[in-house]
């Protein structure tokens, strides 16, 4: 049976590969030593998902989601997170989501891939309707998404920003701004 060091090196060299952006590499190291590996955990399974989602190899991530949901090991955050961004660059909004809303309490990095696909792909409104329902958790990167939406489409948000006073009273009571760095309270 292999050991729980054998689990950890296995990790590490995904990891590895994976910030190499050697994603082909990763996955191959995984197919070849799976034989020989332990079983697979959450930090592997959200390391290949990486790899897999810069590769757009939506077949594979398809597997690793499935084993996910069998495993149990979808319930960590991290893995679920990264599922929503292989489906968000394969612009799956379906299984994008499903994948959002079954996660038990989507963080700002969940709200952020969300908002992040829709305004890419043009469903700005979807993602303004999006960010009203979000909870009050505003952050720098989510502004970003929704602006650049805004930007890239045209038109201004302005008039959505107005409508959000709650929205803007809640920023500017969380954050102070000092020059260019802005700094949450």
């Amino acid at each position: 049976m292999p050991s729980n060091s054998s689990l950890l090196t296995l990790n590490r060299k995904l990891a590895h590969l994976t910030r190499a952006n050697r994603y082909s590499d990763a996955l191959q190291f995984f197919t070849q030593s799976q034989s020989q590996s332990p079983k697979p955990d959450h930090y592997t399974i959200s390391t290949l998902i990486t790899a897999t989602s810069n590769l757009a190899h939506i077949t594979f991530g398809n597997q690793l989601h499935a084993y996910a949901i069998r495993t149990g090991l979808k319930a960590f955050p991290h893995v679920s997170n990264t599922l929503l961004s292989l489906y968000a660059k394969a612009q799956d909004l379906n299984s994008l989501n499903w994948v959002f809303y079954e996660v038990q309490n989507p963080d700002v990095y969940s709200w952020t891939t969300l908002l992040s696909a829709y305004t890419k792909l043009g469903c700005v409104e979807y993602a303004c309707h999006l960010f009203d329902k979000m909870p009050l958790c505003c952050n720098v990167a989510i502004w970003n998404a929704l602006i650049t939406a805004e930007m890239n489409l045209g038109s201004f948000l302005m008039e959505f920003l107005e409508q959000e006073s709650k929205l803007a009273s809640h920023w500017k009571n969380t954050t102070k701004h000092r020059g260019n760095l802005l700094i949450f309270k």
